[in-house]
This record gives structure tokens, C-alpha cells and sequence, in this order.
């Protein structure tokens, strides 16, 4: 009884804070539309997808918001304003990578993976659920109910560790919206925890006075999921079809009855050659005996990117992919070639100027070229010199990018990894996977403690005036500058990491905020204190750069870094 009120009192707190959240001049969204005929599945690997090249972009005919953003690439382009200042200076965010798969403890892509018999997710399933022709993933959804989850308190640990910008998992490659979804029924509302995600995470960014964005990775479920289709091909269930392939009528007198389980997993594709038995992702190719199917399926996809939008009013929104935009025909993009992204966009800013007055959120397409108007990011890497066309930020987990037990954390790693990508002109976003149950697990919290990554570096501990990291572009790789402007010398002490200071000079070329360091006295270090030698143990003179400096004096600087 106890547990049914607990329940009870989430669902009214989602509904509570759905009503706060909801923008007094929210549009009209279309309402849901029902999926279309599709043709009866074909043998496996029987068709081979059409060539994206042969097909033309189908401009798609969703509503949007009125504007003077139209849906391409060229008006996007030429009526976006500077990029956001607060984006520019924020350096360091959280990812907050979170949602139904971590239940499974096995890392990223569960829900795919626990479908394919010689993955560590697959075992663990059976181990924990049993078989996936019994207990598949939409079994899970039922079941997983993040209790110790507390956005507000995690919100002020993140920001305690520095961080001035989240980025939240509106939706995942496993269809789970973490929502009160207008367009998804199987939603994070509606069963599981019974609360609004998403809504929790957007009020207490708020409240703390931090940007967010919502992150969207439902593009290619629909070929992801293709692994759900199958059975297994030998042992004890051998020939058992997994869950995928039930009907909406397979759930009469069960928990899920009334829920299609073609609007989780999509529909049965596995016809098409390369599809299926992917390792990562198809390499390209249309699904042309379901164009009916896609357009239906691509204007679902940008809709509920719309609802979020409409609800939440986010700093930014984020789609995955790698391959130059959605439903591109190529890559992850592979199924359908279409204009959505561009509806998507011009949709978001002519709405950002009617909700906002101004237009200071900005679009995240994974891996899109340069245009203004359109930022990027780079996971687990980050460009060879500093980018400055186009907003980017460098991404990465800590362990992987759903929980998984035995990660080995430290802070030094992320502080570097953070100099890299802040360096080049990028901010980082850094995921530290949380719990089935919603909360950090130690290890996690000891490496937010000690990073405190954006707080003022304690330069003054040897006889500098702090500078927030913030106001800092260290570029420490790359060409030798050639000007022959002033160089700067910072000293940094990570006191809580490292008792050594680390000496660097650099040419202000490598500073985007070089107003805020001329105003800066250029720092000289005073071993001879008792407050620096008790810090810098290393006991490192100033290595004073100039433009004749060489790429050697740089290299050894870079050493001394990636050695502290």
C-alpha cells in the first residue's frame, strides 16, 4: 500500500510539474497519427536497399511555427544571430545520459545488445530477466523505477564540480521517451517511474540558474531494433521469436495491454541486405517498399522533438548520428532522405523568438558541417588545432554511456581531457553514468569533488590572481604562432588533484577571451613564497614563448601537462 501511494504521489508531482513547466504560449501541436499499412515482412536479407543517390529529398509538410526561418539550410543560415554568449563561455557541462537501459548494467546500446546472443548484455538479461522471447525490453520499462533519482540535488553536485550546462536524455536509440510524450505512449509518465523526466531535470536547471538542452537519438531506431526481430538460433530457446515480433493483440490481459509494440520497436525490416546483422550501423540505402512507412515514421520522429520544444523551451536541442544530418539516406541516417532536421530547426527558432524574443538557443547536429546557425560535436575526440567556425562541443563517458559496474575513475583525466577541447575553442560534456536507481555511485561522486572543473584555478596560491578557466583557452598542440603579439603565461595549481602547478606560456591567439586576460596583469612566478612552494612541488621556472619560440619549447610544455 505503501509503495502504491509513493506512486501515486510521482505521478501527481510529474502532472504538477508538467503544468508549471508548460509555456503559457505553447503552440497547437497535430495530434498523433496512426502508422500506416505496411507490407507483410520478406524473407531476410532478400532486398537490397535503393541507392540515396537516385532519390530525391523529399520535402516533408509537418506544421511549423511561423517565421522568418524557413525550412532549409540557406534561410537557417542567413537569418541566425551570433551564436549564444552564454554557450561560447559556459566550457564544462554534464551529460546526463540516463534512461530505462541502464537497469540492465551492461553499458550502452542494452536494448539492442541484449537481443544478440554473444553480447555481455544478452547474459546478464538472461541472468537477471530471463529469455527475450519471455521477458524482452519493453518488460523492463515496466519494472525500472529510478527511486534515488534527485535531479535537484544532482543538479547542485553537478554545478558544485563546475559545470554551467546539462545536456539530458530526452529519448535514446530504445524509443523510450522520458517524458509526458503528446506522441509516445511508451514514455517514462505512463509507466516505469511514472514521472516527467525531462520536466525534473529542465526545473532544476532553472532553479540553479544553468542552461540545458534535451538530446534525441530516435532517428534510427527503427533499424537499431532489428536484432529484436529475431529469436535465438540454438540452445534451450532456439526458435523462440523474440518480443519485437508480437501485435497489439498479443497483450490482451497483459501489463501493456492497449500499447503497440510496433511504436517501441519500429517494424520488421530485416528484409533489406545489411540491415539486420549491422555491427554498428547500415552503411546507406533507402527502405523503398516503405516509403509510406518513413514518411510517417520521420514525421513522428520530428514531432516529438517539437513536443519537448514546445513544453520545456530548451537552451538547445541534440540529435545523434554520424552521418552529416538525419535521414540523410547515409550511415545512420540510412531509410529515408528528407528535409526534417530543417522543418525541426526553423520550427525551434521561430518559436524561440515568439517564446523568447530573441533567438539564444541553438540546434546540435552531430557531425554537420559548418553553418552558422548549426553547432557540433565530437565524441571521444576532439580537431588537431582550434576550431572557431562553428560551435562545438567534445563529448565523452566516464566507463561507457550507460552504467556499467568496475569503472576506474579520475579526475586528472577529465581536467585533461577538458584542456584538449576548451583549448581548441570547444566545450566538454563529460557523462558519469547513473545507477539503475538514479543516483551517482561513489567513485563518481569522490571524481566530481575533486575536479571542480570551472571553478577560479587557484593561481593565487602562487602569487597570481585567480582566473576562472572559463576566461581560458589553453591550446596546448598545434603550429607554432607566427605574430608577433605579446605572449601570456598562466600558472595552474589543480591543488585537489595534483600538488604540482604547471607553467605554460602561450600566444594570445590561443585565447578567445583575450580581452579579459589584457586586462590581467602578465603573471611572473615567485617560487620564494610560502604559499607556492607549499603547491608547487615541482618547482617549475616560467618557460618564456615568443614567436621564434620553437615547436620543441611547445612539445616539452605539452609533456610537463599530460605528466602532471
Amino acid at each position: 500500500m505503501h509503495r502504491l501511494a509513493c506512486r501515486f504521489k510521482f505521478v501527481i508531482l510529474s502532472f504538477v510539474m508538467g503544468a508549471l513547466w508548460f509555456p503559457s504560449n505553447a503552440q497547437q501541436m497535430p495530434p498523433p497519427a496512426p502508422i500506416p499499412e505496411v507490407p507483410s515482412p520478406l524473407s531476410p536479407e532478400s532486398l537490397t536497399m535503393q541507392n540515396p543517390a537516385t532519390f530525391d529529398e523529399v520535402k516533408m509538410d509537418f506544421p511549423i511555427a511561423t517565421g522568418p526561418f524557413q525550412p532549409t539550410w540557406e534561410s537557417i543560415d542567413r537569418n541566425y544571430p551570433e551564436d549564444p554568449k552564454w554557450l561560447r563561455d559556459a566550457k564544462f557541462g554534464i551529460w546526463v545520459h540516463f534512461g530505462p537501459q541502464s537497469a540492465g548494467e551492461s553499458g550502452d546500446w542494452y536494448a539492442r545488445k541484449m537481443y544478440q546472443p554473444a553480447t555481455l548484455a544478452y547474459r546478464n538479461h538472461l541472468r537477471k530477466y530471463g529469455p527475450p522471447s519471455v521477458s524482452g525490453y519493453k518488460d523492463m520499462l515496466r519494472t525500472w523505477n529510478p527511486t534515488e533519482l534527485n535531479p535537484a540535488s544532482l543538479v547542485d553536485i553537478y554545478r558544485d564540480a563546475g559545470a554551467r550546462f546539462l545536456i539530458l536524455q530526452g529519448v535514446h536509440h530504445d524509443n523510450f521517451d522520458n517524458w509526458n510524450s503528446t506522441y509516445q505512449p511508451w514514455n517514462s509518465v505512463k509507466m516505469g517511474p511514472h514521472r516527467d523526466l525531462v520536466g525534473e531535470w529542465a526545473r532544476a536547471s532553472r532553479d540553479a540558474g544553468m542552461h540545458f538542452g534535451v538530446a534525441f537519438h530516435h532517428e534510427y531506431s527503427w533499424w537499431w531494433y532489428q536484432p529484436a526481430f529475431g529469436s535465438d538460433q540454438s540452445g534451450k530457446f532456439a526458435g523462440a521469436p523474440y518480443d519485437a515480433n508480437q501485435t497489439i493483440a498479443d497483450g490482451k490481459d497483459k501489463w501493456w495491454a492497449g500499447y503497440d509494440p510496433r511504436l517501441l520497436y519500429g517494424i520488421h525490416l530485416r528484409a533489406y541486405k545489411g540491415v539486420a546483422e549491422a555491427k554498428w550501423r547500415p552503411d546507406a540505402g533507402i527502405f523503398y517498399e516503405h516509403l509510406d512507412y518513413a514518411h510517417w515514421y520521420a514525421t513522428r520522429w520530428a514531432l516529438r522533438i517539437m513536443d519537448v520544444i514546445n513544453k520545456y523551451d530548451p537552451d538547445f536541442i541534440f540529435t545523434d548520428g554520424d552521418s552529416t544530418q538525419p535521414f540523410s539516406g547515409y550511415a545512420t541516417g540510412t531509410g529515408y532522405k528528407c528535409d526534417a532536421i530543417q522543418r525541426v530547426l526553423a520550427d525551434y527558432y521561430n518559436r524561440s523568438l515568439q517564446m523568447r524574443g530573441t533567438v539564444d538557443t541553438i540546434g546540435i547536429v552531430k557531425f554537420h558541417p559548418q553553418l552558422h546557425g548549426v553547432a557540433t560535436t565530437f565524441e571521444g575526440q576532439f580537431p588537431g588545432g582550434i576550431k572557431t567556425d562553428q560551435v562545438w562541443i567534445g563529448e565523452n563517458a566516464v566507463g561507457d554511456w550507460f552504467y556499467r559496474p568496475d569503472f576506474v575513475y579520475r579526475a586528472r583525466a577529465l581536467i585533461l581531457y577538458m584542456l584538449e577541447i576548451v583549448s581548441r575553442d570547444g566545450d566538454y560534456a563529460v557523462n558519469i553514468s547513473l545507477k539503475p536507481d538514479g543516483a551517482l555511485d561513489q567513485g563518481s561522486r569522490q571524481m566530481l569533488r575533486e575536479s571542480e572543473l570551472t571553478k577560479p584555478l587557484e593561481m593565487g596560491s602562487c602569487g597570481r590572481s585567480s582566473i576562472p578557466v572559463s576566461m581560458l583557452n589553453i591550446f596546448i598542440s598545434g603550429p607554432v604562432p607566427t605574430a608577433t603579439d605579446q605572449t601570456f603565461s598562466v600558472v595552474l595549481c589543480p591543488t585537489r588533484v595534483s600538488p604540482n602547478c604547471i607553467a605554460i606560456s602561450l600566444h594570445p591567439e590561443a585565447f578567445r577571451s583575450r580581452r579579459t586576460l589584457r586586462e590581467s596583469q602578465t603573471p611572473t612566478m615567485r617560487h620564494s613564497q610560502p604559499t607556492c612552494s607549499r603547491h608547487c612541488a615541482m618547482n617549475m621556472d616560467m618557460v618564456p614563448m615568443s614567436p621564434e619560440s620553437s615547436q620543441a619549447d611547445y612539445q616539452k610544455i605539452l609533456i610537463q601537462l599530460r605528466s602532471t
